[in-house]
């Protein structure tokens, strides 16, 4: 009789401890979305520095932006993409026919403006939209000596 109190005893413990691991994992997964007041004013003031023309709204931002990946853009400058979502923005940029940019130069601008989560969101909605609606022909390139080089380099006042 006593070993089944002693059994029945270890499991309610067993429950018990384990009930208190998953609250304390729990608990860490959710706390890194929020966000800290110097967070807060640090990204405001990093972003109107680097993006002035850009407006966030921080109450949805803090809701898909953990606390983690506003550290590592406020000491890189740039939110952290895994490798997936660069090449998936590569591949979409590569296909843009009206955004012309130096790949690497255009990762590093989204990626001063956009956390993972939007810019997932933004390239789902462009695929989408491919898929509904028929291929646009790419331009062709511009002739040679055409744009505003001469004027923005002084040759032509």
């Amino acid at each position: 009789m006593k070993t089944k109190w002693l059994g029945f005893l270890c499991v309610i413990l067993f429950c018990f401890t384990l009930v208190t691991i998953l609250y304390k994992i729990n608990k860490t997964y959710y706390e890194p979305f929020k966000w800290s007041a110097d967070d807060e004013r640090d990204f405001i003031q990093l972003q109107s520095t680097i993006n002035p023309r850009i407006v966030y709204d921080l109450n949805t931002l803090k809701k898909y932006a953990p606390a983690i990946d506003v550290k590592y853009l406020l000491k890189y400058g740039m939110w952290p993409w895994s490798d997936l979502t660069q090449d998936m923005y590569k591949k979409a940029l590569d296909k843009n026919p009206f955004v012309r940019t130096y790949e690497k130069d255009g990762l590093n601008y989204a990626r001063s403006i956009y956390n993972e989560s939007a810019i997932l969101y933004i390239l789902k909605g462009q695929q989408e939209a491919e898929e509904k609606s028929q291929q646009v022909k790419p331009r062709p390139p511009l002739p040679s000596g055409w744009g505003s080089f001469g004027y923005n380099s002084g040759l032509i006042k």
